[in-house]
């Protein structure tokens, strides 16, 4: 395979950062650490494809290898090969530990034009609220087009619906035998709503998010009455093993998910929570905070991801109702343990009786769980 170094493409911009040098002994020193230097190649068997390029680590006796290929990807191999799918300039970063210390070097990778493997679509508008979205990729491995109403699709032609007026994105990410990219890209909608919206009609939805009338949305909060929630078996629709006897209480509760409140808009369903701090499951603790808590001491903390994102709300054999609810964005209903899908057992215009699976280990997938988490929530006065 023919190879040649990019020269005209490749400006070398970055300071050279040499580590503090660590002494054998009380007088004697380490050798200076090697200046850390890398070669970039471009990879040409294939005419068509001018974005694919190997980077080999010329360090002298280095033994351990850290690169940033500009935020497309990290690596720790001496040589990685890397796609870059769109035309810009890439600041290429090694970190590189030899005998007598650490040190970094920068260079920027100036990519001329994107690659007909990059990922890329067309939109066609089809109606007020319809758009037809197709992939122009050429013989992709694996694609997923995501949407903003939280919605995905696998196919190279599909369709998406947003009834209500706005602003939203569409993502659509491609595995090609070159590599991985993704690419974004708007659509408006510029009517109010579509009046043939099934969920302006439906009970559970217009219960959950008080449908057009509520402008701002429906606003719930939690209960902490004894027996109004707890843990029980997927098999039934109560917590049989654990009803709350004495109710929600202590600072896991009284300063996590009871201080929340929970919004529904049905306009673009949003979910939109105002909280202080969440309650975290005890197993779950260690990986969003850092701190691992003792067994079945649940804690409150504050956490970012729990924030305004799409809802998804659909008839997909829930229990009860039958109908889910579902979180976009790593958000979720107020408690942490990594289950952003939610089942109605009831609903009316003033109880929400809402569960979700749950497990107490970390390794446990939720189409694994074995048990359910029940919260009661009533609408905020």
């Amino acid at each position: 395979m023919k190879r040649f170094n990019i020269l005209i493409n490749m400006v070398l911009t970055a300071l050279i950062v040499v580590s503090c040098q660590p002494k054998k002994g009380k007088d004697e020193e380490l050798p200076a650490p090697s200046v850390a230097d890398f070669e970039i190649v471009q990879n040409t068997n294939d005419p068509s494809d001018k974005n694919t390029f190997t980077f080999k680590n010329t360090t002298p006796g280095a033994f351990i290898t850290s690169w940033d290929f500009g935020g497309i990807a990290k690596s720790s191999a001496s040589n990685e090969t890397v796609f870059f799918g769109y035309k810009g300039t890439y600041k290429i970063k090694l970190l590189a530990t030899s005998k007598g210390g650490t040190t970094t070097i920068t260079k920027d990778l100036v990519i001329p034009e994107n690659s007909p493997y990059a990922a890329d679509f067309e939109i066609e508008k089809v109606g007020d609220f319809k758009f037809k979205v197709t992939s122009t990729v050429p013989d992709p491995i694996d694609m997923t087009f995501t949407y903003a109403n939280g919605d995905s699709s696998k196919a190279q032609v599909s369709e998406v619906y947003f009834p209500f007026k706005g602003n939203y994105n569409i993502t659509l990410k491609v595995k090609t035998v070159k590599g991985i990219s993704s690419i974004t890209k708007p659509v408006e909608v510029t009517e109010d709503y579509d009046p043939t919206n099934p969920d302006l009609n439906d009970p559970v939805v217009l219960a959950l998010t008080g449908g057009l009338a509520a402008a701002n949305g429906k606003t719930w909060v939690m209960i902490p009455n004894g027996k109004s929630g707890g843990v029980g078996p997927l098999g039934t629709l109560t917590p049989d093993w654990w009803n709350q006897p004495d109710g929600f209480t202590g600072p896991a509760w009284e300063k996590g998910m009871l201080t929340n409140e929970f919004t529904f808009n049905i306009r673009q369903y949003q979910y939109i929570p105002k909280n202080g701090n969440v309650t975290v499951h005890w197993n779950f603790a260690k990986e969003l905070t850092g701190v691992k808590r003792g067994t079945y001491d649940d804690g409150f903390y504050s956490d970012p991801k729990h924030k305004q994102a799409p809802f998804i709300i659909r008839k997909a054999n829930g229990a009860g109702t039958g109908y889910t609810l579902d979180f976009t964005n790593g958000s979720y209903l107020g408690y942490y343990d990594r289950r952003y899908n939610h089942e109605i057992v009831k609903i009316s215009a003033d109880t929400l009786f809402i569960r979700h699976h749950y497990s107490d280990s970390t390794n446990t997938k939720p189409v694994d769980d074995g048990g359910a988490r029940y919260f009661t929530l009533v609408p905020k006065k």
